[in-house]
């Protein structure tokens, strides 16, 4: 990931991220038990003043030198900078995405992009999860409901970021589906092959007919100029439910498509690791008598806002870990234009 400079302005807006917990001067990241950061006395105070509603010029009000501790904070990934003012008017768009990161990791560069143009609303259609990256190391980080409140503060402040908004519906990611309620650590070591087997499984219509009302409730009160819905591609199944039931939606509520600009997105990282798919998908809709027209749009000059966006999602991954994948799917759906793309 490329180092990114950030012009800190006096109405931009800190919010701490929302992985870190403070104890004395030290900060930990969620679960780990070595500090994060040690912070001395006027850290400590600027950290403690930031609220996620104070500006930069307020907190300079208080702490003169609180502008080169936000920068040197935001350097190491402990704050944003939200926008405190918006153009007025801006095209509604609503993006509804499988799971709580979906959305940015596909059009994250679009997004920040045309940010001042469109006024995005991501819906995250799983709200319920327990998934995290300590699942790969065999930490045990379990708990529902911290999870939850830990993914869904993440995408909010990611949308507040880009100066979207962010809500969640009512469905339970596949781990969920496949085993309800709070597991242990001992259990997921059991069963772990089991999981990620069902995480991948084939759905079924019941299984996209719960989505459909769920997706169809969201649409019909929206008011958004613009349906941005997933494309399918790769083997998970909250992503084959996504489209599906969004599909399915469109196809019994045709009033719905009056006036609205429906688009499919490409989602990363899923556009690299299923090339193929992507064509069997092109070629499926145009046997349906889809219509389809592709909009490419360059994110060459904003990839690094685009991986800063996604390490929000510090739950999830590591960005060592997901960046190339990014920077891979963007090389590869702007083969033709020699561009880095989003689709």
């Amino acid at each position: 990931m490329s180092a990114l400079t950030w012009k800190i302005e006096a109405d931009q807006i800190p919010a701490c991220r929302p992985h870190f917990r403070l104890k004395g001067n030290e900060l930990y990241f969620l679960i780990s038990k070595r500090p994060f950061a040690v912070l001395d006395e006027v850290e400590k105070k600027v950290w403690s003043s930031i609220d996620g509603k104070t500006t930069v010029e307020d907190l300079a009000a208080v702490e003169p030198r609180s502008k080169g501790v936000l920068a040197r904070f935001h350097e190491r990934e402990m704050i944003e900078f939200l926008p405190s003012r918006l153009p007025l008017n801006r095209t509604k768009v609503l993006i509804i995405e499988p799971h709580m990161d979906d959305a940015i990791l596909s059009v994250g560069g679009l997004m920040w992009k045309k940010r001042y143009d469109c006024e995005f609303h991501v819906a995250s259609v799983t709200g319920v999860s327990n998934f995290t990256s300590y699942h790969r190391i065999d930490r045990d980080y379990f708990n529902l409901e911290t999870v939850t409140r830990l993914r869904r503060e993440e995408s909010d402040l990611v949308m507040a970021v880009v100066g979207g908004t962010h809500e969640v519906l009512d469905k339970k990611d596949s781990p969920l589906r496949y085993q309800g309620g709070e597991w242990t650590l001992d259990w997921f070591k059991k069963n772990r092959r089991s999981v990620s087997a069902y995480v991948n499984h084939s759905v079924s219509d019941r299984e996209v007919h719960a989505w459909k009302e769920t997706v169809l409730e969201c649409i019909k009160r929206s008011d958004h100029a613009e349906l941005w819905i997933p494309l399918g591609i790769g083997t998970s199944a909250d992503h084959e439910l996504t489209r599906n039931a969004c599909l399915w939606a469109l196809q019994e509520n045709a009033e719905l498509l009056s006036g609205r600009k429906i688009c499919f997105y490409h989602e990363v990282p899923y556009s690299s690791n299923f090339s193929w798919h992507i064509d069997e998908l092109y070629e499926t809709l145009d046997g349906l008598g889809a219509k389809l027209s592709r909009q490419d749009y360059d994110i060459s000059e904003h990839l690094d806002i685009k991986q800063r966006l996604i390490s929000i999602y510090a739950s999830q991954f590591k960005m060592s870990y997901m960046a190339p994948k990014v920077e891979a799917s963007a090389r590869l759906l702007g083969a033709r234009s020699g561009g880095l793309v989003e689709r």
